[in-house]
């Protein structure tokens, strides 16, 4: 089914190393001693540096398989979600709209999972190697989605940093839409094209397009952005890089159910949402103004309560 997808990637990235650059002559010919210890030591040097390139095509040819197996693994994972979730609004949250679920937590005066979440993984989740890679434990998902979904405190305290990352992706992918609204995805693909680029004005022009989404959304946004830019920090340690993580992320953050219904239009799309999503992670702080967009939610809230 997945037949030709790989090399949508290796050719564009890995040109083929030529057969003839690797081949070494077998033997030396008959020399005087003095013609091969002169010789040998560049016959030498030539083997090792043809080898180590040799060694990174197939360890790059390697991680571009990993890579793609990962996409893969979370179209499946998102497809599933998405067909198994028809019972939206029978819960207190999963699967209910992002805003309505975030004026439930406002209206009961509790501070919305997503939120505790990213704080707490902010604090204890940061070294844990591959926190959002490796899966939670299936039975306490369940549990946590039950306990959320009947309008309980989930205490965070009580699980372990990747069963809460697992819940929080779980979660993400649950929502009607994806955090950015699909009738962004056009636009935000323009990132994609600055992203190479390291003036102000590139990170002016990636910050203008976010600003676009609705506040409940870019605020969400922003909480995961932020924790996956810390994240990111720590890459020598929980062995998860921005790339790692969009490759991870870009899915239900960015790319909207009608492109992830193929897995090779997925594929094609994923290339450019990990990269715009990359582009992010990496000059977070610089895109975002936190305590603004705070202030704004706790305004637009209020408003909504009010009617």
């Amino acid at each position: 089914m997945f037949h030709g997808c790989c090399p949508l990637y290796m050719d564009e990235i890995l040109p083929e190393v030529p057969i003839d650059d690797l081949k070494l002559e077998k033997t030396f010919p008959l020399l005087s001693r003095d013609t091969f210890e002169e010789t040998a030591p560049k016959k030498a040097a030539i083997f090792s540096q043809q080898h180590k390139r040799s060694s990174l095509w197939h360890k790059k040819k390697s991680e571009i398989l990993t890579g793609t197996v990962t996409l893969l693994l979370e179209w499946q994972d998102t497809r599933v979600i998405v067909s198994g979730n028809n019972n939206r609004g029978g819960g207190k949250h999963l699967g209910l709209p992002l805003k309505t679920s975030l004026l439930e937590s406002k209206k009961t005066r509790q501070e919305h999972i997503i939120f505790k979440a990213c704080q707490y993984l902010g604090k204890h989740g940061t070294h844990q190697q591959g926190i959002f890679r490796i899966n939670p434990n299936g039975k306490t998902l369940a549990e946590m989605k039950d306990i959320l979904d009947k309008g309980q405190i989930v205490e965070l305290e009580r699980y372990k940093p990747i069963d809460i990352a697992g819940f929080l992706k779980a979660y993400i992918r649950q929502l009607p839409d994806r955090i950015l609204p699909s009738n962004m995805y056009e636009e935000i693909k323009e990132i994609e094209t600055i992203k190479e680029l390291q003036d102000e004005e590139d990170v002016r022009k990636a910050r203008n397009i976010l600003q676009k989404m609705p506040v409940e959304n870019r605020i969400v946004f922003r909480h995961i952005i932020q924790l996956l830019s810390s994240i990111a920090y720590w890459q020598d340690i929980n062995k998860m890089t921005s790339d790692n993580l969009a490759t991870i992320w870009a899915p239900p953050l960015l790319i909207p159910d009608s492109v992830q219904e193929d897995p090779f239009t997925f594929l094609q799309q994923s290339k450019v949402a990990t990269a715009v999503l990359v582009f992010i992670i990496d000059r977070a702080y610089e895109i975002f103004d936190f305590a603004s967009d705070e202030k704004i939610w706790e305004n637009d809230s209020s408003d909504e309560d009010d009617n």
